[in-house]
């Protein structure tokens, strides 16, 4: 049996300590099955110890994503998208389907992307709700912020219609290129579509929206290596350029505090904000 890649990697702060939680896949023959494991992040550890949080789980996560608010963890497999409490212990099905790569939890409520939308479902489980959507291209990232963040974020308000909903602050990426976010129920454009360009990660602090971007399947090589930017005071810079090991990290995930951004490519990378 062999131990595969996987993305799905988050962290929370449990009874004082934090532990970070992951998704490992195993491939036996021609069948993979999955697991949910924890390790503590404040503590040494012998190689390769973590705690078995669900083994197996219900379907094969892969890709999917997996979140947590602290309380719940949440993911998507090849079924669709499920919850447990923290510490493990019975799995409740949220939504039925397939390709929920991309998944946010705030609150009591868990946000996902069907194809051109955005939907929320309460994490213990209830009648899936929209949130936005767009007729232009599918969706591909998706960020939720824990409060709305200063009125300066939002320099370059486009407001095509009535909000959905006000009282969330989101972010999302689409795959023609194109990056917004929706602050206090108006839109915000910080990059235009372009044809080069997939958006396959976003994430906001309260003064920074920042996106990593790779070539678009019909661009390839002609738009460049994979990209991290920033938008910050109505400017957008690129933090990194770089084409190293892109084919085996094109859907990390982009994270910043107010002193750093960090990514991965092939190892972690940090810029000094």
């Amino acid at each position: 049996m062999d131990q595969q890649r996987a993305r799905a990697l988050t962290f929370a702060k449990v009874d004082d300590e934090f532990y970070g939680y992951f998704v490992a896949n195993y491939t036996d023959e021609s069948q993979t099955t999955s697991q949910i494991k924890r390790i503590p992040l404040g503590a040494v550890t012998p190689s390769g110890h973590a705690d078995v949080l669900l083994d197996p789980a219900p379907a094969t996560i892969g890709l999917g994503d997996l979140v947590t608010d602290g309380s719940f963890l949440c993911w998507a497999d090849n079924e669709g998208i499920r919850s447990m409490p923290i510490g493990g212990g019975t799995v409740t099905p949220l939504v039925e389907g397939s390709g929920f790569e991309r998944l946010a939890v705030l609150g009591g409520t868990l946000y996902y992307i069907d194809g051109n939308a955005i939907f929320s479902v309460p994490k213990g489980g209830g009648t899936p709700s929209f949130v936005l959507g767009t007729r232009l291209s599918p969706i591909t990232a998706l960020y939720v912020l824990a409060k709305q963040p200063p009125v300066a974020l939002a320099e370059r308000p486009e407001t095509p219609g009535p909000p959905v909903v006000s009282d969330v602050a989101l972010v999302w990426g689409r795959a023609d290129g194109a990056v917004f976010g929706m602050f206090r129920g108006e839109t915000t454009t910080y990059q235009e579509p372009t044809a080069d360009f997939t958006v396959v990660s976003v994430y906001s602090t309260e003064g920074r929206v920042l996106w990593y971007q790779q070539a678009s399947p019909g661009a390839g090589v002609a738009a460049g290596p994979p990209q991290v930017l920033m938008s910050y005071g109505g400017v957008t810079i690129t933090l990194s350029s770089n084409a190293e090991n892109a084919p085996l990290f094109s859907r990390l995930d982009v994270l910043a505090d107010e002193a750093a951004a960090y990514w991965t490519w092939g190892y972690l990378q940090k810029y000094t904000l």
